[in-house]
């Protein structure tokens, strides 16, 4: 199975699709390991963003209630739980002083963990589950704005090599 996800075409377009699914990784992940292994940037990309943002709508609608339950756990789902909304709320500031762009801006950092899903975490409303196309639509645009980041920092790397 391993060795499906790396030497076929569909494999490496599931596993770029699936490394992206995951939170802390997401498109930062996924995106390196698709053209590494060969995959063209651009399909890459595509299935980079598709794997990252597919999750997001169930983040931004369940995740009051799961966390909720998390923490009634007196175990490792109590911790883990607690970890996540301190590790969102942390930037709740930033995003509620410049609102959607500061949800842009976060999610367009390329570091891991300052993805699309701490963004979803740290802009929903902790009391309701909703779904905020605005937050998803600035997801998605901070997800593009750290695309062109690892872009430009690749093809700086690739002509610095070649000098």
């Amino acid at each position: 199975m391993i060795s499906w996800l790396t030497s076929t075409y569909i494999g490496k377009l599931v596993a770029t699709f699936i490394i992206s699914m995951m939170p802390i990784v997401e498109l930062r992940g996924g995106l390196p390991y698709g053209v590494g292994f060969g995959l063209s940037p651009l399909v890459a990309f595509a299935a980079a963003v598709l794997g990252n943002m597919l999750p997001i709508p169930f983040v931004l609608l369940l995740l009051n209630g799961i966390l909720k339950w998390m923490k009634t756990q007196d175990n490792f789902l109590g911790k883990t739980a607690l970890w996540l909304e301190n590790k969102a709320y942390k930037n709740k500031d930033t995003i509620e002083k410049y609102g959607s762009l500061g949800l842009m801006i976060l999610v367009a950092i390329p570091l891991p963990g300052t993805g699309a899903w701490t963004g979803a975490l740290g802009a929903r409303d902790k009391t309701e589950d909703s779904f905020s196309f605005d937050i998803y639509r600035r997801a998605d645009s901070g997800n593009n704005h750290a695309h062109c980041f690892l872009r430009l920092v690749r093809g700086y790397i690739l002509i610095s090599r070649h000098r």
